[in-house]
């Protein structure tokens, strides 16, 4: 199977990205428990900004798996060799630099079926991340006076150990899912702030010495076809940085919420809540969490066409909750803020899904190393 994928964009300050990627997929089922799937990958990146910014990307990649299945079990192994060749010069007056990386990243995966109506699940992968010009570009944005940006041009691809578990338990109505995940990393890619020399403050990125995640998730879901549908998931994640000497370990919490109801054959009304954590630097004491609310109406004309409105942020509510710590003490702040809210139309057509074997192979042509997790 062969794929192949072109994307174009143009961001702030006059940045083109043109992307081309070309893929080749080879799979062989053996036998009924045993398989094997083969991949080879080139991804080119090229930015360009006003004739100032000269950056080439180019990843080639080889994956390699090996699966095997019987009735109560299913077993994936697989390994990735990625090279990662970055040549930049960020303006005519700087020199050209190149920087090189190549990574071996494996993983495995194991399913039990336990009954007809639970399963247990263990994951185990090395993910990487590749810093691209949004993280290595040395420009320094002062467009704020008293909050300056710039990329840092020495940073290193960012390599974690991850390991996830879940259970399902499922009947005709409902559904019940808990996981677990840990991930480690001695280089982790993430914002850092300094205050510099003239008093501003400056924010970058840095490896730093390490970085810990442990989260657990659960989601809930009933549902009576054609009447109701009530779901709910939520998150508790703790996780700790290490910067030079300091160290950060930091609590957050999100939760979302659901109710769908039919209120005839072809449309639904429903409501829709969340509250998530807004703090972003690995630094920050100060917790910013959002409560919103969103109402959304629907009707299907047919199995493929619908019609959707939705009024979001009909609830909105800003709480600020901040940390001080002095000595064993801790101090607790809060701060309430009511924002807008907005009405969206959306018409939705479903134009079918892939064969099923390019489905279920779940692989195609993915960039996945521009993803990462915060």
């Amino acid at each position: 199977m062969l794929g192949i994928e072109d994307s174009r964009g143009i961001f702030k300050n006059s940045l083109r990205l043109t992307e081309h990627t070309t893929g080749v997929d080879f799979t062989n089922p053996i036998n009924e428990k045993h398989s094997y799937f083969l991949t080879a990958k080139l991804v080119a990146r090229q930015y360009r900004s006003d004739e100032e910014l000269n950056y080439d990307q180019y990843v080639p990649a080889f994956r390699a798996s090996y699966s095997f299945s019987t009735v109560k079990m299913s077993l994936r192994a697989e390994v990735s060799f990625e090279k990662t060749i970055n040549d930049m010069q960020f303006s005519k007056k700087s020199k050209k630099v190149r920087k090189n990386f190549f990574n071996v990243t494996p993983s495995a995966s194991a399913i039990f079926l336990l009954s007809r109506k639970s399963t247990f699940s263990i994951l185990y992968s090395v993910p990487s991340f590749r810093p691209d010009i949004y993280y290595l570009n040395p420009f320094v944005d002062r467009s704020d006076p008293s909050h300056w940006k710039v990329g840092n041009p020495d940073l290193e691809p960012e390599i974690s150990q991850l390991l996830s578990m879940s259970y399902r338990f499922y009947t005709e109505k409902t559904s019940l899912a808990f996981s677990a995940k840990y991930k480690h990393s001695g280089n982790a890619i993430y914002p850092y702030d300094y205050t510099n020399e003239t008093g501003a403050l400056v924010t970058t990125y840095r490896n730093m010495n390490r970085s810990e995640m442990l989260s657990f998730n659960m989601n809930f879901e009933y549902k009576v076809p054609d009447k109701l549908q009530i779901w709910c998931t939520g998150e508790a994640k703790y996780t700790y940085y290490s910067i030079t000497r300091s160290n950060f370990p930091l609590w957050n919490f999100k939760a979302v919420a659901g109710v769908y109801v039919t209120l005839f054959k072809k449309a639904t009304l429903g409501i829709i809540g969340n509250i998530r954590p807004m703090s972003t630097s690995v630094q920050h004491t100060k917790f910013e969490y959002l409560t919103t609310a969103t109402l959304r109406g629907e009707y299907t004309f047919t199995s493929r066409l619908s019609f959707l409105v939705d009024v979001d942020k009909f609830l909105w509510k800003h709480i600020n909750v901040e940390n001080v710590k002095e000595t064993d003490s801790f101090y607790y702040h809060k701060d309430e803020q009511w924002r807008g809210r907005w009405v969206s139309f959306t018409l939705v057509y479903n134009f079918g899904r892939l064969c099923d074997r390019v489905k279920k192979s779940g692989r195609g042509v993915k960039n996945e190393d521009r993803v990462k997790e915060l």
